[in-house]
């Protein structure tokens, strides 16, 4: 929640435990991505108390898995936000809820090298989803109706 991006002041990363100098010595995954104009009207309107928001945020893999997965589909991230806000709000929950690392940062360094194809295996990876849950359901039909 003191991120500069959400913040607005460029100093407010001095608020936190590192204070400013992880921020300068350290190449933000969250800070290299371009703002989406989208995503910031999305979260906006999600009633994420502090602590969700600061895992969600700082989880940069989970956030590429889900616009690749889009991508791969030949959707633009922004539209999918837009006519998707209803499943990315049950995915984002799923996450929330289920998710077998919950100590991600943005920190953690993307080891997989061979992305192209895998969009889809790689977004149920992250999400730990199985073939029964509704989510992987639904992306599963997302992800057939563009074939």
């Amino acid at each position: 929640m003191i991120h500069p991006n959400r913040t607005g002041n460029p100093k407010s990363q001095n608020f936190s435990f590192y204070g400013t100098s992880i921020c300068q010595g350290y190449n933000c995954k969250n800070i290299e991505r371009p703002t989406k104009p989208a995503w910031k009207k999305f979260f906006d309107k999600q009633d994420y108390n502090s602590l969700i928001y600061s895992k969600i945020a700082s989880d940069h893999i989970f956030i590429d898995r889900l616009e690749d997965f889009f991508s791969s589909l030949g959707k633009d991230i922004e539209t999918v936000i837009l006519e998707e806000e209803q499943f990315l709000k049950r995915i984002f929950q799923y996450k929330i809820e289920k998710d077998a690392n919950p100590n991600k940062t943005s920190f953690e360094i993307d080891m997989e090298v061979d992305k192209v194809g895998r969009e889809w295996e790689l977004l149920v990876i992250e999400l730990g989803l199985r073939e029964d849950e509704e989510i992987y359901r639904g992306l599963l039909e997302k992800k057939g109706r563009a074939e």
